[in-house]
């Protein structure tokens, strides 16, 4: 197996030990993308959308699209 099939095997066996925002980023870091600008936001999808809906300017995020209500 090569290294990085067995650091991804590592990053996902964490998910539950780790909580899902440390384990998310600590897979996508092993997967090469890595990033000071992250946000924390409650999970919620209302959160989601609040925070990219913000400017009127700009298209809004599709929320029936997304299923956000499911």
């Amino acid at each position: 197996m090569t290294d990085l099939r067995i650091s991804i095997k590592s990053q996902l066996q964490n998910f539950q030990a780790l909580g899902l925002r440390p384990a998310a980023l600590a897979l996508l870091n092993s997967l090469g993308y890595k990033s000071d600008k992250t946000m924390e936001l409650d999970g919620s999808p209302e959160a989601f959308l609040e925070q990219f809906n913000q400017n009127p300017e700009s298209t809004k995020f599709p929320e029936e699209k997304a299923l956000s209500k499911d």
